[in-house]
């Protein structure tokens, strides 16, 4: 008598692709991020009284906003919406941080404002 075949279905047991790991994204989020600390560090003051210029403040918003995209991403299951959401982070924080840096070396209205404070007060 021959021996019948039997054929088994098998699942990989492989390690995810590349693609799948959750960690090269928590890495680059803690680096953009502490290159966010490290700007926040350089350009704002600890002592300034004004909310949005001081350095407290933002060095918490920056912990918060990475910390809670680190929980949001890992709890995401789509693998499609997942990998949308991790390309346009790393882009919004990208731009953000050129747009930041920008903002606080140059100084736009400077000149006005000072013009118009001077007026001001040789007129009273």
């Amino acid at each position: 008598m021959a021996k019948q075949r039997i054929i088994r279905k098998t699942t990989p047991t492989g390690a995810p692709a590349f693609d799948e790991r959750l960690w090269p994204i928590h890495v680059a989020l803690l680096v953009l991020g502490s290159f966010q600390i490290g700007m926040i560090l350089a350009n704002l003051r600890f002592d300034d009284h004004r909310w949005y210029a001081n350095a407290w403040l933002a060095l918490l918003a920056v912990a918060a906003v990475i910390g809670g995209v680190m929980y949001a991403i890992s709890h995401i299951d789509s693998r499609v919406l997942r990998r949308a959401v991790m390309f346009s982070l790393v882009l919004s924080l990208l731009s953000h941080q050129v747009v930041m840096l920008m903002l606080l070396k140059t100084k736009i209205f400077s000149k006005i404002f000072t013009d118009q404070v001077a007026s001001r007060d040789l007129v009273t």
